[in-house]
């Protein structure tokens, strides 16, 4: 019987060992936020996606076009820098899955005939417009 107690209880730790060293993995996710966050920083770094100034240059030129209008009559409202709660960097798509891990990244917003559009950056994509966009987990710092 005292055996099998000492079976049980090297199994327990033995599985406790592996769901740490599992979620140890999941760290590497952390680690590509970081990673994100050190190659995504909005203010005047270099990135994947550009340049802070780059990026709100692609979203200035993005919203000229849908509204028919020259990239001058955009004005840009704020930039800031943030972190979104998931891959879908703050705009999600019906129907659609994301990645539940922080990705850090920019939200721009924009204004036009009155009317304000945020645009989204974040894990190395490009700035996009969002219809519907939901607030970061964090941030809002100004740029």
């Amino acid at each position: 019987q005292r055996e099998d107690d000492m079976r049980v209880t090297w199994t327990v730790w033995a599985g406790a060992a592996t769901v740490v060293a599992g979620l140890a993995g999941c760290g590497a996710g952390a680690v590509d936020a970081e990673a994100d966050a050190n190659g995504e920083s909005i203010m005047g770094e270099r990135s994947a996606a550009g340049s802070g100034r780059e990026l709100v240059e692609r979203a200035r030129v993005d919203l000229a076009k849908r509204l028919g209008v020259t990239a001058e009559q955009i004005e840009v409202a704020s930039v800031e820098e943030v972190t979104w709660r998931n891959t879908s960097i703050g705009c999600p798509q019906p129907g659609m899955m994301y990645a539940q891990r922080l990705v850090n990244g920019s939200r721009i917003v924009l204004r036009a005939g009155g009317a304000e559009y945020h645009y989204h950056s974040g894990g190395g994509r490009e700035p996009f417009y969002c219809e519907s966009p939901e607030p970061p987990a964090s941030g809002g710092s100004d740029v």
